[in-house]
């Protein structure tokens, strides 16, 4: 390691030259060198943004830190030497041993300085040939712009899933992790001991300066500055998932460029003790990305979580994204020096970034189940000098649909693993209205996604389409194509050729039993001839109290769909996936001859929430549909929707 060569020959020639001064000399440079290095990495971070002003963004924090050190050991040892200007005469072994030892103390320390400050530096994966964690060379292939496969070659990769500091490289020496150690100690429950602790902010600060250097270009910009006066980065929102909801999950990098490295796990998996936590991130301002191509340039490791409890024997940790969600909410998985890249034409962008932390590390004893609060001293990162407290937010069940459809640029390979997966939006993402087509596989025109609220309804508009299938099957119990359905289920209904006419399902059994006997499950709803049925998928509010949640169910007479010349269509029907504690339930009323009194009966308080609600018009096929109204008022305009 060329790195640790170098230092290692500082380290002599500091250690040498203090030898050649003599024992009290030594041991004035050893003290001062360091009160200097606890200094300086105490106060580097706050001394960093003077250089802002001169744009030296992505260097400021190692020359923050090399000019205090230096500073701060100079002018001290300059009074010294002027108010002790000689030695004292000492035995001869004395003099020499301790002279050594204490030049070598100063070596270390002085060196593990320059260490920190050249693992701040903008350096990629490795620096001077040392890797704080194991790298290698990958080769393969992945799908060009046109189609044509392409080899190409991966340097440094790091093989490590996630940076575990058990698994951490270290210099000859380890004056570095000498440096921390002793600011850790001193900064923490010593001398110079706060409030906040110096492992409050930085839990494990080599592996955190390593991680930032990861999955971002030589050249492109490597911190993010948010000031009072400029909040470029801002979360909105912390979610977990119910716990009966797994997180889709497919790989971010192709398989062939993944090699043995590739992602087998298809669902966010996560142990016992850990919980799912998704952070809502909005990122504001062109100057987030790079001036030549307005391409945001940032990876995993570039984001970072801190959380813990240290008053419950849980301190503070540092976590990374193990996946972004993309617009149908799908976990796209990435490893900590993944590329990734955001289009910041427009100004902002708002991603879903998904950390498996450990449980005991954001709840306690108190709040043992969602909605519960982050601990005080929880923040999270965003490429160095973008910070967001985090103490206190509120952790509820969801995310909601992200309303930013296209959040990350992903390569070809990769999208064509998002269009064969569902996500945990249900297929959300669908086409832009000036993207609408006929899906082949499944005879759904699909229209525009949202995001926005459907007016006091509390909905949340996902997206529009044309299908006459229900959500969920539902076993009619018969085995006839005609006739009346009343099950013990909760399920009553009348079959009309093998379609539901009418259909009312109470939340009496779970989801899984309705389908059951697979073989009399009935899927389709009818439709008058010439007609469609134009399905509008919501979510639910995820807050609020039961009739709050489900307030909407009364309302289904307010919904409605207009066309381009104002003509409306009322609403025929709505089902909805429930969630009570742990079980998934459906609840659905359908009727062709829809009754504008008529309407889902509420749910008694506590007894479950809607997660996906589905509002049902029949129109006449080829309409082209320009709104969705709720009391009369247009809360979805510009559909361009055309019902076919």
């Amino acid at each position: 390691m060329v790195l640790s060569l170098i230092l290692f020959a500082l380290c002599l020639i500091v250690a040498f030259f203090q030898y050649l001064q003599g024992f009290l000399s030594a041991a004035i440079s050893a003290i001062l060198t360091a009160v200097a290095a606890v200094v300086a990495l105490g106060w580097y971070e706050q001394v960093a943004p003077l250089l802002f002003n001169i744009k030296f963004y992505d260097q400021a924090a190692s020359i923050s830190l090399v000019v205090l050190f230096a500073v701060t050991y100079f002018v001290p040892r300059l009074i010294c030497d002027s108010l002790v200007p000689g030695n004292i005469r000492m035995p001869f072994i004395v003099e020499k041993v301790g002279a050594a030892v204490m030049g070598i103390l100063a070596g270390l320390l002085s060196t593990g300085v320059l260490a920190v400050a050249a693992d701040a530096l903008p350096f990629g994966t490795t620096v001077a040939m040392y890797s704080r964690f194991d790298t290698a060379d990958k080769t393969g292939q992945y799908m060009g712009r046109f189609g044509q496969m392409q080899d190409t070659v991966l340097n440094d990769v790091v093989t490590a899933d996630k940076l575990d500091p058990e698994s951490a490289d270290h210099l000859w020496f380890r004056q570095d992790d000498l440096v921390v150690g002793l600011e850790n100690k001193v900064a923490g429950q010593g001398s110079l001991g706060t409030d906040q602790s110096f492992t409050a902010v930085h839990p494990d600060l080599l592996d955190e300066l390593y991680a930032q250097r990861l999955g971002i270009q030589t050249g492109a910009r490597h911190s993010a500055v948010t000031t009072e006066q400029n909040h470029a980065v801002d979360v909105s929102g912390v979610y977990t998932l119910q716990p009966s909801m797994s997180l889709p999950q497919i790989d971010g990098e192709a398989h062939e460029m993944r090699g043995d490295m590739a992602l087998a796990d298809t669902t966010v998996k996560t142990e016992p003790d850990q919980i799912v936590l998704i952070v809502r991130m909005t990122l504001l301002g062109k100057d987030l990305a790079d001036e030549s191509d307005n391409l945001l340039r940032f990876s995993a490791g570039a984001v970072r979580l801190v959380a813990g409890q240290p008053e419950n024997s849980a301190p503070f940790k540092d976590y990374h994204p193990v996946a972004t969600l993309d617009g149908k909410g799908v976990a796209v998985a990435c490893r900590p020096d993944d590329f990734l890249f955001s289009e910041m034409a427009a100004g902002s962008r708002t991603l879903d970034f998904v950390f498996v932390v450990d449980r005991d590390h954001v709840m306690s004893g108190e709040e043992s189940k969602p909605p519960f609060h982050l601990p005080q001293g929880s923040f999270v990162e965003f490429k160095r000098y973008s910070i967001v407290d985090l103490s206190g937010k509120t952790v509820e069940y969801g995310p909601p649909p992200n309303r930013d459809k296209t959040p990350l640029l992903r390569k070809a390979g990769v999208k064509t693993a998002l269009d064969k997966t569902e996500g945990i939006w249900s297929g959300g993402a669908a086409p832009t209205a000036a993207e609408n087509s006929q899906n082949p596989s499944s005879g759904e025109n699909v229209g525009a996604v949202g995001g926005r609220v459907l007016g006091e309804s509390g909905l949340s508009y996902v997206d529009i389409k044309t299908s006459n299938k229900l959500a969920a099957p539902i076993n009619a119990g018969t085995g006839n194509d005609s006739g009346t359905v009343q099950l013990s289920s909760g399920v009553s209904g009348e079959l009309v050729h093998r379609q539901w006419q009418r259909l009312g399902v109470t939340s009496d059994t779970p989801i899984k039993q309705l389908g059951t006997p697979i073989d009399d499950n009935i899927q389709e709803l009818a439709v008058r001839p010439n007609n469609v049925l134009v399905q509008v998928h919501c979510m639910a509010p995820t807050t609020g109290s039961a009739s709050e949640m489900w307030a909407w169910s009364k309302r289904l007479s307010d919904f409605a769909l207009a066309d381009a010349t104002g003509h409306t269509y009322k609403c025929v029907g709505a089902w909805a996936r429930v969630q009570v504690r742990a079980q998934r339930y459906f609840v659905c009323n359908y009727q062709m001859n829809f009754d504008d009194q008529n309407h889902l009966q509420p749910f008694e308080p506590g007894k479950g929430r809607p997660v996906d609600v589905w509002l049902a018009f029949e129109v006449p096929a080829g309409t082209p549909i320009a709104e969705v109204r709720f009391s009369a008022s247009a809360v979805m305009d510009n559909l361009e929707f055309k019902a076919e």
